[in-house]
């Protein structure tokens, strides 16, 4: 193989070049995330029976559902919740398990237990639980508007807006105030008329509701009929005919109740350093790219902006693009400092620029090159798979710096290019090779683990694996070839030659005394394994 590199230069060059070609079209491709992503087979069961206490709930709900799903297959925990009005179940399952089959299983084991619950019990709601589905971005609406005005411009403005924003699925509004129709009846006039507070109530129902009324058909048209009896203003309450008096005149519901807005009970309050806000949350698509959301809520607000009243100004308190761009420029930035360094080591070392060019090629190359392992293999730009190869850059120059000072020590032996080229590299590609396999070795305890640590930490042995392997298929075919074009000095350093004198020197005296050096060795490993 190295006879063949070195016969083939331009070819070899070529192949890296393509290599590094697509890993940088890859790296523009890649998704950035914050962690990669672990899907942890997991459901949530809620039962909603209004009017009834928590002691109620766990009676009548919750001990029998929980009866009814304890034997579910794959079950490894099973937490319940029962509070006024609702009981919530949290199913966690093992890794790996179907999650399709087991809401199937599920709905066949609620659904004989609905005939024993109240029948005003709503029908079981089952959700996957996603942790992908947290809020990607939060926003504080604020100005000088009352809560209530600003909660209906977060609704009917801001909502809106982005959820038309490519790769969002969901938004909400939290905090602020609502407005709800409260009517206060007055009980000495419905006794007047021979009415109770129940018949008032059938018959704002009743009054309240639109209707289907056929279809018109003209010709080739067929047009819907629709009777819209819906409320639209607080008025249309206030004048409802609720009963005709015997002498023909209709009593209206203002001359029975009092009608009025008035604010709902607040169940959520949202403050942002101390001062009341309403706050929109919003979910990504599963699948989209969360800088790019993020990206593209950040300019879908700026258009908005313009939009809104005068006074009301919004502010992003949460972005997760944001915090993802800066983990990974923080990691990118320790990678480019840590290769800077060993590249100065090695020329510090060396002291001739075109081997130092040489084996510095290494880090790059075997770099760009993972990027497009990354992209075919689905694995994202994370913290996790960023940390891999910041970590396995310091040794991506280990197996070129053996290689070039083989081929330099050839060379002062007499040898011609590329006779020494090849005699060097072959004279330590057993070495450099089993070194490789050691560091990847080092890795392989991480499948034993269990399989969410696996999941979790997975890309970093793929990347900093991978950044090795191509770092010996450089060392080993690269820089044979580019240490045929850039001769390497024929003298050392005169500082290096007392360096080795000196080096030599201790090492005779510890062999001499070998047997103290050998129990100071075992005397420091026993103290380590202590705290």
């Amino acid at each position: 193989m190295i006879r063949h590199a070195l016969a083939r230069p331009i070819a070899v060059i070529m192949v890296f070049t393509a290599l590094v070609l697509l890993g940088g079209i890859s790296f523009f491709l890649l998704p950035l995330d914050l962690l990669p992503e672990v899907r942890y087979p997991a459901l949530n069961v809620t039962v909603q029976l209004g009017g009834y206490s928590p002691g109620e709930i766990e009676q009548t709900l919750t001990k029998p559902i929980e009866a009814a799903l304890a034997s579910l297959n794959h079950l490894v925990r099973m937490r319940s919740h029962s509070r006024e009005g609702a009981t919530e179940f949290r199913l966690l399952f093992e890794l790996g398990t179907p999650i399709d089959y087991v809401i199937q299983e599920l709905r066949e084991r609620l659904q004989p237990l609905q005939a024993q619950f109240p029948e005003d019990t709503r029908t079981p709601q089952i959700t996957k639980y996603d942790p992908g589905s947290a809020p990607v971005m939060v926003i504080s609406l604020f100005g000088s508007l009352d809560l209530v005005s600003l909660r209906l411009i977060g609704e009917d403005l801001v909502q809106r807006s982005l959820a038309r924003v490519p790769g969002v699925v969901h938004t909400a509004v939290i905090g602020g105030e609502q407005l709800e129709v409260v009517i206060e009846p007055d009980l000495e006039g419905l006794r007047a008329v021979g009415l109770s507070v129940l018949k008032l109530t059938e018959a704002l129902k009743q009054a309240n509701i639109d209707i289907a009324a056929g279809f018109l058909h003209q010709r080739q048209l067929r047009l819907p009929l629709r009777s819209m009896g819906e409320f639209r203003q607080l008025d249309d309450i206030r004048k409802l005919g609720v009963i005709r008096t015997p002498t023909g005149s209709v009593v209206t519901l203002d001359q029975l109740a009092k009608v009025q807005f008035a604010s709902q009970e607040t169940e959520t309050i949202s403050r942002y350093q101390g001062e009341p806000r309403v706050m929109v949350t919003v979910r990504r698509e599963h699948g989209s790219h969360i800088v790019e959301v993020t990206a593209a809520l950040r300019q879908a607000l700026e258009s908005l902006q313009k939009t809104l009243p005068y006074g009301v100004l919004t502010e992003v308190i949460y972005d997760q693009g944001e915090f993802i761009l800066k983990a990974l420029h923080r990691l990118r930035n320790a990678a480019l400092l840590g290769g800077l360094f060993a590249i100065l080591v090695v020329w510090f070392f060396l002291r001739h620029v075109y081997s130092t060019l040489t084996i510095a090629l290494a880090i790059p190359i075997s770099v760009i090159t993972t990027f497009g392992f990354m992209y075919l293999t689905g694995i994202s730009l994370n913290v996790i798979s960023l940390a891999g190869l910041t970590l396995g850059v310091g040794m991506l120059v280990d197996n070129a710096i053996v290689v070039v000072e083989n081929i330099y020590r050839v060379h002062r032996a007499g040898y011609p290019s590329p006779v020494a080229e090849e005699r060097g590299t072959q004279e330590v590609l057993q070495a450099i090779t089993a070194a490789t396999l050691v560091h990847l070795g080092v890795f392989f305890p991480i499948f034993f683990f269990q399989k969410k640590v696996r999941l979790l930490y997975q890309d970093l042995c793929y990347t900093v694996s991978f950044s090795l392997l191509v770092s010996l298929a450089v060392a080993v075919v690269l820089v044979p070839v580019l240490a045929t074009r850039f001769p390497p000095p024929r003298h050392e350093a005169r500082w290096f030659q007392h360096v080795v004198r000196w080096h030599r020197r201790q090492l005779l005296r510890v062999l001499r005394h070998h047997p103290f050096w050998l129990c100071f060795a075992f005397l420091l490993l026993a103290m380590s394994l202590f705290p």
